[in-house]
């Protein structure tokens, strides 16, 4: 749908594992994110899933963004 799409920019807040995921979770800066409302929490090796099912080479970057959220580069995987 979007052919000339060529990054795509987007932020998650993390938990640490598992077992926290299916918990609130109070993250560095006092916010407190949830598995299924909002502000919502990922595993990051469920973004890093996400992406790569969906044919996206994913990067996290190191900037550091207000509230603890992590900054995710995603670029589409195109057959040359």
């Amino acid at each position: 749908r979007f052919d000339r799409l060529e990054t795509f920019l987007f932020t998650v807040f993390l938990v640490p594992d598992a077992t926290v995921a299916h918990m609130p979770f109070r993250q560095k800066d006092g916010v407190v994110t949830h598995l299924n409302r909002a502000p919502y929490h990922m595993l990051a090796d469920d973004v890093i899933a996400l992406a790569q099912s969906e044919n996206w080479k994913l990067s996290r970057s190191e900037v550091i963004l207000p509230r603890g959220q992590i900054l995710f580069v995603a670029q589409p995987v195109r057959e040359r």
